[in-house]
């Protein structure tokens, strides 16, 4: 391959690397890159307290002129604040247009400068209109519902076709924020509605209190936060001033933060390995071309040519390649949303794409005027004899093992970092994958569902045990989440995942009790003793009609972070259904159903555990087998943790995206070490004559190359070893900041450093032998076309 055409790829290559380094490190337009935010917040909200509310009892809004505040507030802080509310927030809506769909996604309600104050670029359209049905759409939905996402303006899209169809018109296409954070409809979209007008959206505002954000521009000054603090304390009675700030120091974000340094020092720092790599490789391809030429070079300046002539022309036959390469690399940066939807959003910084046109070409020309001004430095007479170009062999054997080393650490870093989100993603699936939630979505002659306004419950422990017999499935059991409180001692302790279930629920989920039996109540142990409980204590559960009794009879350990990440509802405490199940019978205040009067408990899901990975055939054949069972009822199965199938596809992505780059980067370090090699070939060639002519065979030069070839391999498979050992742990970190929507609230398991998996040893052991083979060959084929004579000579 010419040496234009290397140097033209090799940087076009290394911009590229170098710019979707820059870009997934960047603080903006990432996941949490809130926390990077430094912009003062304020938020007025009300001072609810959930664990108060008597069962069956309804929390209750607190009623204030949200419009009014809003204008009172924002003409008193001027241009120096935005201040906006948002109502309310939608989760886990559908939305289709024409025949595409996308679910799982955001849509909230707004008032105010909303999109003012969270950096959200309109790129068409405009914002819809207050308590109309018109809503925005965020360019990542858009892309999914059309080609084109701005032809979605002024169409009809459905939401929550499944549940309630409501038609809406999209009125414009916003790029999401900066500062992506809980308030950003990166998977959705926004209205704009005043809870106080007349209309449908007023009823949901009997429970909730819309929050009332203020985001400085800059620090505010002491008279704003008095002014605030008054504020709310003379004319919104029952609501409290918070400064947000506060809470960047949360434990939580701490450990936030901290995956976002790791991603800012570890990619960069996987960039830089593969591009110092490329870039003396190709240092070693312009070693290689003087040292050829160095008879020429002698020649040229004893006919009068100059040192800064010959040393602009090899400049020139550098920089230029790799200026070019670098322009046309630079910009497939662009696609890198379309490879990583999600993770990236928007077009990269002006900076990033600076860096990654500029970076190549400067440090390659630096590294090439280096290495001219070390041969051109040689006298005339010195080019023309080729004295001493032995002199180059040791520090371009550095530079070699230092770029095998360089390219190897990031080949191997990012196999690591594929191993184990292969091993993750195999344990997703093997674990978590399996257990499907079953539950019932109300009558097949209405394939939508039920809306909110009714409640459905057939299942019953029958169900479970006849399930439980299916051919695929390994066990069944009632696991109805059910949000409530216990009575511990007198105190009423609200419990975030309180789940009813049988002793058969401790197998479908993969608890092993630590102490105890099932039978009673079960609780985390962790949970037991901030509760000041042990076995053989007894708790009660409030109900509808009065408490119910539960003497705790075992405790389970806290599961692993990998499980508490993936299985957001894994149960704090399981109750039995004797017990956890008739406090849901029947329906809630303001809702319509049937309870049960043939004294049989019935549930709204039961938990399933697969013998085997879930297909579609299996799905399909369970399906069917319960709407035989239960005729008239549509039943939905579905893996039990949420956005499963999107983790393990988030995964899979970035472990092919950064497996792809590294081996790319290091295939064409690859041309460069070929040529340092020839280079070094070249510089050696007077010691080899000599050997030659005290009557060395070629069998032992051939041994030499291959004991050399097997020390640069081994040294340098080592010192790789020892770079990915370190990285990869910051690299698996920097990944866990990318879980799709459902699981971005909290952090893939911290990962450690490990010993190097059978796939980066195999690869080690590859590289190393093949390395060897290949020098052998390629110095045979070298002293092949040498006669004794001509390794005597001045030049090639």
């Amino acid at each position: 391959m010419p040496r234009f055409l290397i140097t033209l790829l090799s940087c076009a290559l290394l911009a590229l690397i170098t710019a979707a380094a820059a870009w997934l490190a960047w603080p903006t337009g990432r996941a949490f890159s809130f926390l990077n935010d430094t912009r003062p917040v304020f938020r007025i909200e009300a001072e609810e307290s959930f664990v108060n509310l008597r069962p069956g009892q309804l929390p209750k809004a607190v009623k204030y002129d949200l419009a009014g505040t809003l204008s009172a507030l924002q003409a008193e802080l001027g241009a120096r604040a935005w201040v906006y509310a948002v109502p309310s927030q939608s989760m886990q809506n559908q939305l289709r247009a024409g025949s595409r769909q996308v679910t799982g996604i955001d849509t909230i309600d707004t008032l105010g400068p909303y999109r003012e104050a969270r950096g959200l670029t309109l790129l068409a359209g405009r914002d819809p209109g207050l308590n109309v049905p018109e809503l925005v759409l965020s360019e990542a939905v858009a892309r999914q519902l059309a080609d084109d996402p701005l032809s979605l303006i002024g169409r009809t899209v459905i939401r929550n076709e499944h549940v309630l169809p409501e038609p809406l018109t999209v009125t414009g296409i916003v790029r999401p924020s900066p500062w992506r954070g809980p308030e950003d409809p990166d998977a959705g979209g926004y209205r704009r509605v005043d809870p106080a007008a007349p209309g449908k959206d007023r009823s949901l505002y009997d429970l909730l209190t819309p929050a009332v954000t203020v985001v400085f521009r800059q620090g505010p000054s002491p008279a704003d936060v008095e002014f605030l603090q008054t504020y709310t304390r003379t004319r919104l009675k029952g609501l409290q001033l918070t400064d947000l700030r506060a809470f960047r120091g949360t434990p939580e974000a701490t450990a936030v933060r901290a995956r976002l340094q790791q991603r800012a020092r570890s990619l960069p720092l996987l960039a830089g390995l593969l591009v110092g790599s490329g870039l003396l490789s190709l240092g070693a391809l312009t070693l290689s071309n003087l040292l050829r030429r160095r008879a020429l070079l002698g020649i040229d300046l004893a006919l009068g040519g100059r040192r800064g002539r010959l040393l602009g022309e090899e400049l020139g036959r550098n920089v230029v390649p790799a200026l070019l390469g670098s322009t046309l690399g630079t910009p497939l940066v662009f696609l890198l949303p379309l490879a990583l939807p999600g993770v990236v959003v928007g077009t990269p910084p002006l900076q990033l794409l600076l860096l990654g046109v500029l970076l190549p070409p400067l440090a390659l020309g630096g590294l090439t005027l280096l290495i001219c001004a070390g041969v051109l430095r040689e006298s005339v007479a010195g080019l023309l004899r080729g004295a001493r170009p032995g002199q180059v062999a040791v520090p371009l054997l550095g530079g070699l093992l230092i770029a095998l080393s360089l390219a190897l650490g990031g080949v191997l870093s990012a196999l690591g970092v594929e191993e184990g989100l292969d091993a993750q993603a195999q344990r997703v699936t093997r674990d978590f994958g399996r257990v499907l939630e079953v539950a019932t979505s109300g009558s097949s002659d209405a394939r939508r569902g039920t809306s909110l306004a009714s409640t459905t419950r057939v299942l019953t422990a029958d169900d479970a045990r006849w399930l439980a017999e299916q051919p695929g499935v390994a066990s069944a059991a009632i696991g109805e989440r059910i949000n409530g409180f216990l009575d511990v001692r007198g105190r009423r302790v609200y419990v975030n995942r309180l789940v009813t279930g049988d002793p058969e629920l401790l197998d479908v989920l993969g608890i092993a009790l630590s102490q105890g039996q099932p039978g009673g109540c079960l609780l985390n142990a962790d949970s037991a003793r901030a509760y000041g409980v042990k076995v053989g204590d007894t708790v009660s559960v409030p109900g509808r009609v009065g408490d119910r009794f539960c003497r705790v009879s075992g405790l389970y350990p806290l599961p692993d972070a990998l499980t508490r990440f993936v299985l957001v509802d894994f149960p704090e405490v399981i109750v039995p259904p004797e017990i956890g199940l008739p406090g849901q019978q029947g329906p809630l205040p303001g809702m319509t159903g049937k309870g049960p009067t043939d004294g049989v408990l019935r549930t709204t899901t039961l938990l399933v555990r697969l013998d085997e990975d879930l297909s579609p055939a299996l799905q399909t054949r369970l399906r069917d087998a319960l709407e035989t069972r239960s005729p008239g009822l549509a039943f939905s199965l579905k893996p039990a943790a949420p956005s499963i199938d999107a983790l393990l596809e988030r995964l899979a992505q970035q472990g092919r995206l950064f497996l792809g780059l590294a081996l790319a980067a290091g295939l064409l370090s690859g041309f460069g070490l070929l040529g340092g090699f020839l280079a070094y070939l070249d510089a050696t060639r007077y010691r080899v004559a000599l050997d030659r002519a005290q009557g060395l065979s070629r069998s032992a030069l051939r041994r030499r190359w291959a004991l050399g070839g097997l020390a640069l391999g081994g040294l340098g498979s080592i010192l790789a070893l020892g770079l990915a050992t370190g990285l990869t742990p910051a690299l698996a970190n920097a990944f866990s900041l990318d879980a799709p929507l459902g699981l971005a609230g909290d952090l893939l398991p911290e990962a450690r450093p490990t010993l190097p998996g059978p796939l980066t040893l195999g690869v080690v052991g590859l590289v190393t032998v093949g390395l060897t083979g290949l020098l052998t060959w390629l110095g045979e084929r070298w002293l092949a076309a040498q006669r004794l004579g001509a390794l005597l000579s001045a030049g090639s």
